[in-house]
């Protein structure tokens, strides 16, 4: 009744919460292991911590790490992955970032340091600026130049993309006194709030995920016997059709100008297509007529 439903429904809304929550975390697993390897484990548990830590998203956070490994890698500055990370998502918290904006953050350093060479001039004054304002005399600060000098030195193309460990450095220790404070507002005790929601839903997920897989791989298994048991039944009905197909033509052909006996009536009535009872022992006749042909 509606009190069964009631209960039910809540149980089976979780249980779909969880098991998709584990699933996703199993991906990034996989996600973070393709790109880092042996170190992807440690690599993922690194990234969940900075998020709790900075009060930011999980989910953000994570795919955020993965999108800095997966573009350093193989350029030789991979060791930037985790400063990179760290000093983002420590102003993204101490200047109240959007997960838009860091998304549009990272890209922007990203695709700075997997090129090399100089710093381009739109990378720093367009994207990065546009997320996160005041990129550009944080950079400078950081090389020790006056705005102004910074600004002619990027048209240059004197600004070399190794400069960013500085950079990344300098937005740390520029964003660290306003961590605390922006920590403690409701936004962040929200943020906190649905990341501990997750990590409990991937926990749980982690003990139902093993039934859950149990359980399709051996409905998937009693598909496919029950598949392999139609196909079986389909060549049986074949052979029938073809047989009861050879019985027809054998069987004498009932005089017109006598009326007909019971027996050739429900031999015309399973001998005719166009009945009720031809649609079924047609094709098997047809069947048996093929098998009875081979064996002469």
């Amino acid at each position: 009744g509606e009190a069964v439903n009631g209960v039910i429904a809540p149980i089976r809304e979780m249980t779909t919460v969880v098991l998709q929550a584990a699933t996703n975390f199993e991906r990034l697993q996989a996600q973070f292991k393709g790109v880092l390897g042996a170190a992807g484990s440690d690599a993922l548990q690194r990234a969940t911590d900075v998020a709790l830590k900075f009060r930011t998203d999980i989910n953000s956070a994570r795919e955020g790490y993965l999108q800095f490994a997966s573009a350093l890698e193989g350029t030789g500055q991979e060791r930037v992955v985790n400063l990179a990370n760290d000093a983002l998502s420590q102003a993204a918290i101490a200047r109240g970032m959007t997960p838009d904006q860091m998304d549009r953050a990272r890209v922007a350093i990203t695709q700075s340091i997997s090129k090399g060479g100089a710093v381009q001039s739109e990378e720093i004054r367009g994207q990065l600026a546009e997320a996160l304002p005041g990129a550009t005399g944080i950079y400078a600060r950081a090389l020790g130049m006056s705005q102004g000098e910074f600004n002619a030195q990027l048209r240059q193309g004197n600004i070399s993309s190794s400069t960013w460990d500085e950079c990344l450095q300098q937005l740390k220790a520029e964003t660290a006194g306003g961590v605390d404070e922006a920590a403690n507002t409701t936004a962040a005790a929200m943020t906190n709030l649905n990341n501990q929601t997750q990590l409990l839903n991937e926990e749980i997920g982690k003990v139902v995920l093993p039934i859950q897989k149990f359980a399709t791989n051996l409905t998937a298994s009693g598909i496919e016997d029950l598949i392999e048991g139609f196909r079986s039944l389909n060549s049986a009905v074949g052979f029938l059709t073809e047989g009861f197909s050879v019985l027809r033509d054998l069987l004498p052909k009932p005089n017109p100008n006598q009326q007909p006996t019971a027996f050739d009536r429900i031999i015309g009535t399973i001998t005719n297509p166009s009945s009720w009872a031809g649609n079924i022992t047609a094709p098997l006749l047809g069947q048996l007529g093929k098998t009875l042909d081979s064996t002469r």
